[in-house]
């Protein structure tokens, strides 16, 4: 506490004479080289563990991580809950104060230490140990319900493969199912009534063709009937399609970094050229300009709600994607000398910049699928799983040469989410590796492994009720606990380990930032960033809701299976601070403030 301390002293003091930092730097300079001594050199990066062929794969490796399902599907609905076009004004705040302060402290930590979390926290300060390992139970739980998400666009996709959409049509013995296909007799009688803004009337809830295919055909759920208590049985072509994705994320992995590196120049790249292919092909339809009004009509009033706020914060977290471990695995795989700086700040804007431009051709799409059936705007935007699996098939039925823009967009969600998937992977196979390096040799089985665990437990998710799993997980594994880490982190890098320590430990990488920008830095990691998250995990208990579907929230028994979910998570922390404690003891290491402090393995990996 007491190198903490001085530390955050330091850095408001002004700047020392360029003697104390000559002093100092030589100072740091010797320690390190004794210490190095000591371990024989332990922290250098081994051979065997690897690195990025060039620059060019990590940069493609971290973007395509950052930018993921929710730029496509939970931004735009969010910037039109929030104000439309104003709604910009908090999340580029929250951006600049919140996000990219953590993006970037993320990649510095794993290039300067060469090593994934479970690793790195430990060596820092013994005492936040747990640290990496709570980030990578987080991580392994995301990747058992995210690649379900994949495998359910893989059936899509294989779905599509006809001159006729399954989904344009109800099937037979469905009352309540409606048809909003540009030949379907409910949307000509929508369309006649699109003045008067009249919803279709049906016996109980209406869905729509593709809904009740999302449900029925792909989930084999049924509304009323499968539950917590009646789960229903394996749909077996869910099953099929989930080994596929397990087997495609595999296969990429198979050689870490050096065959993951080469994948991505495919699926970071893809997206990109699909999204302008769909906003080229959106701006022309019917409607598509009303869907971008309602898209970036400023509504500054919203401004003064806490909600949008915190809804601006939190995307720009998930989005960006730090706390979770994969940063700091992807960056540990750097050349101590890249500028993860420059690559910090264009991969978050570029992040950002792809949410805005998403939304334009959501909302295009949208518009034009509101004009069709004769909704109100309201009644037709949504977001998540519903607006990939449900409004967008809904719309491209009515699109000529419908199965061919079906595969475009089904194949973008699913090169969006494997680029996630494999830094998420990525993050427990490098964990596993760096703590028994015997392993290395058998780099092959311990994906292959990895993979084969995310698949058994997936298969709770294909079964006739999996959707509420899937909901479950989703909802609680990365909430409050993942900003408490993110907490956390900041604290032990600013408040411990200490800002200028850790601007040397920048420096030594070869980067050398300007003034003004180090001074941005340090008052986001010393004050600015810390505070927005401890505000944020307590506005996450303030506002707890209960974890359902459709407003229907799950039972008792379930919610506390939601919040052990969680709670498993956070766990680590004391349980191993208190190994460490009795570790250190029968050692006959010093405790105290040495359990905060770096330890003689913290090094720089060159």
């Amino acid at each position: 506490m007491v190198s903490g301390t001085y530390h955050v002293n330091e850095g408001f003091s002004g700047d020392p004479p360029s003697e104390m930092k000559d002093a100092s730097k030589q100072q740091r300079d010797a320690e390190k080289a004794k210490e190095a001594s000591a371990v024989a050199g332990s922290s250098s990066i081994d051979e065997e563990r690897g690195n990025w062929s060039n620059k060019c794969d990590f940069f493609l490796s971290a973007l395509g991580y950052a930018v993921g399902l929710g730029n496509v599907w939970r931004f735009p609905k969010l910037a039109y809950d929030h104000g439309g076009g104003s709604f910009l004004i908090p999340y580029t705040i929250m951006l600049i104060f919140a996000g990219l302060p953590l993006f970037f402290m993320e990649l510095a930590l794993g290039q300067y230490s060469g090593a994934g979390p479970t690793r790195l926290f430990g060596r820092m300060a013994p005492a936040i140990k747990g640290l990496g390992f709570a980030m990578l139970a987080v991580t392994f739980y995301v990747c058992i319900y995210y690649n379900m998400i994949i495998a359910w666009t893989i059936f899509y996709v294989f779905a599509g493969f006809t001159s006729e959409l399954p989904w344009d049509h109800c099937a037979e013995n469905r009352p309540n199912c409606i048809e909003f296909g540009a030949n379907s007799t409910s949307a000509a009688s929508a369309n006649s009534s699109a003045a008067n803004a009249t919803e279709p009337t049906c016996p109980g809830t209406c869905i729509s063709a593709a809904e009740d295919y999302f449900n029925r055909a792909m989930l084999g759920y049924e509304p009323g009937v499968h539950d917590w208590y009646n789960y229903g049985e394996l749909q077996w072509k869910l099953v099929l399609c989930l080994l596929g994705a397990w087997a495609i994320v595999c296969a990429s992995l198979i050689k870490g970094v050096q065959s993951s590196g080469k994948v991505v120049y495919f699926t970071a790249l893809f997206p990109f050229a699909v999204l302008f292919i769909l906003f080229f092909r959106g701006i022309t339809l019917d409607g598509a300009i009303d869907g971008i009004e309602y898209y970036i009509t400023p509504r500054y009033e919203k401004l003064m709600e806490a909600k949008v706020w915190q809804d601006a914060a939190t995307q720009i977290f998930y989005s960006l994607g730090p706390a979770f471990g994969g940063l700091i695995t992807l960056a540990s795989y750097n050349k101590f000398n890249n500028n993860c700086h420059r690559d910090a700040v264009l991969i978050a804007f570029c992040n950002c910049g792809t949410s805005v431009f998403a939304g334009f051709v959501v909302f295009s799409i949208l518009g034009f699928m509101s004009k069709m059936s004769g909704l109100p705007m309201d009644k037709v935007v949504q977001s998540g799983p519903a607006l990939a699996f449900v409004a967008f098939p809904d719309a491209v039925t009515s699109l000529p040469v419908s199965p061919l823009w079906s595969f475009l967009f089904f194949f973008m969600l699913i090169t969006l989410g494997l680029d996630s998937m494999f830094t998420l992977v990525e993050t427990v196979t490098t964990a596993l590796l760096d703590h028994f390096k015997s392993l290395r040799a058998h780099k092959e089985w311990v994906v292959v492994g990895t993979c084969a665990l995310g698949f058994v437990l997936g298969l709770t998710m294909c079964c006739s009720a999996g959707i509420n799993m899937f909901t479950l997980i989703d909802e609680t594994c990365a909430s409050w606990n993942i900003l408490l880490f993110a907490f956390l982190e900041v604290a032990t890098v600013s408040w411990l380990y200490g800002v200028d320590r850790f601007f040397g430990d920048i420096e030594e990488m070869g980067m050398r930032l300007p003034a003004a920008i180090k001074w941005y830095w340090k008052g986001c990691w010393l004050v600015v960033t810390p505070k927005i998250l401890i505000v944020l995990v307590v506005w996450k208990f303030v506002t707890v809701e209960k974890v359902g579907r459709k407003d229907e929230p799950f039972p008792d028994s379930i919610q506390a299976l939601g919040w052990l979910i969680g709670v498993s998570t956070v766990v680590f922390l004391p349980i191993l601070t208190i190994r460490q404690v009795l570790k250190r003891k029968r050692s006959g290491k010093p405790l105290g403030a040495a359990l905060w402090k770096p330890t003689p393995k913290w090094l720089p990996a060159k």
